[in-house]
């Protein structure tokens, strides 16, 4: 029942279900039933987020489920699985996970308790052998996975992952169709876009965490000294209305902005008209399929990207998975069809 509301959130969030949160976490609230915000951040697997904009319905929709069924809000089980919880959390910061092997364990707490950088314990001077940083972001990534607490900002900050990066990463698995393997994904990213950046950002899917946690491209701080006016449009181009008015520049007729880097393989273009943000046409559900219906022959990514120019590429993308998983379009030669 749990799910459902899931699936109602996403809708009206034009999300896919997986970033709201995992099946998992979801487990969790219906053991413990929480009745309060703090409960409910209480939770191993919730985080901020979730409790500040979701966490009054889904605190609403648990007091409605649980009266149907008759259950009790906290009671002693749901106290008992919320210390179980904490008890996890405490073990994962003190003792080593039984599934990771003490190489990683060493390079997580190395880098998430004793705060050294993955360059730092890759060289490390005890080690009889440097060992490659990605090896050691790996590592972290793989702890993770185990359950060890990780400064997911700082870690992103280090490997450069954004908001953009991380759109990019989510077509190209949409367009290989599978997660399975890593180098057909590599393939169709930019060169400047690594095997670390698709490993975090699937690890982050894994453990059904938000993307709204990694930072924009404006808020990371760029090593580049001269940026090219073409990066400054695409950073633009990725900002939501408000932000686009705040940061208004007059801009040529038909100015391109690439989303996918500067191979010309692989990045698509969109075009800035004239009129600005104010024409801009935000995606929902509704206008979505209302507008792919007069295409017998299907749209592509680029095509909605161009006519709801109002809407990230990552809004797109998760709106289109969650249609997809309902079955009301289909995916075929890159094109988006009607079921």
């Amino acid at each position: 029942m749990l799910l459902e509301e899931r699936m109602k959130l996403a809708r009206s969030a034009g999300t896919a279900p997986y970033a709201i949160c995992g099946d998992l976490t979801l487990k969790k609230i219906v053991a413990t039933r929480p009745s309060t915000k703090a409960r409910l951040a209480n939770i191993d697997g919730v985080n901020q987020h979730l409790v500040t904009r979701y966490g009054d319905h889904l605190l609403q929709s648990i007091q409605q489920l649980s009266k149907q069924l008759d259950l009790s809000l906290d009671g002693a089980a749901a106290v008992e699985a919320s210390q179980a919880n904490n008890n996890c959390k405490a073990y994962t910061i003190t003792k080593q996970p039984k599934d990771l092997p003490p190489a990683k364990y060493g390079a997580w707490k190395m880098w998430q308790e004793d705060g050294l950088s993955a360059e730092k314990i890759a060289n490390f001077p005890g080690r009889s052998a440097p060992i490659k940083v990605n090896t050691v972001l790996g590592y972290v990534l793989d702890a993770a996975r185990e359950g060890c607490v990780v400064d997911w900002t700082r870690l992103f900050n280090e490997i450069g992952l954004t908001q953009e990066i991380a759109a990019n990463i989510q077509a190209a698995i949409l367009k290989v169709g599978s997660k399975d393997k890593l180098k057909p994904i590599k393939e169709e990213l930019p060169e400047e876009v690594d095997y670390t950046h698709i490993k975090a950002w699937l690890t982050m899917q894994d453990l059904g965490m938000s993307t709204e946690v990694i930072p924009s491209s404006n808020q990371h701080s760029k090593q580049h000294s001269n940026g090219t006016e073409e990066s400054e449009r695409a950073a633009v181009a990725y900002l939501s209305e408000e932000e686009r008015n705040r940061t208004e520049r007059p801009v040529p007729e038909k100015t391109e902005a690439s989303l996918f880097g500067d191979s010309p393989r692989k990045r698509q273009k969109v075009e800035v008209s004239e009129q600005g943000a104010g024409s801009s046409l935000e995606i929902t559900e509704a206008s979505l399929l209302d507008w792919i219906q007069n295409f017998e022959n299907g749209v592509t990514l680029s095509d909605i990207l161009k006519h709801f120019n109002g809407s990230t590429e990552a809004t797109a993308i998760d709106l289109l998975s969650c249609i997809e998983s309902e079955f009301l379009i289909f995916k075929k030669n890159n094109l988006y069809k009607l079921m």
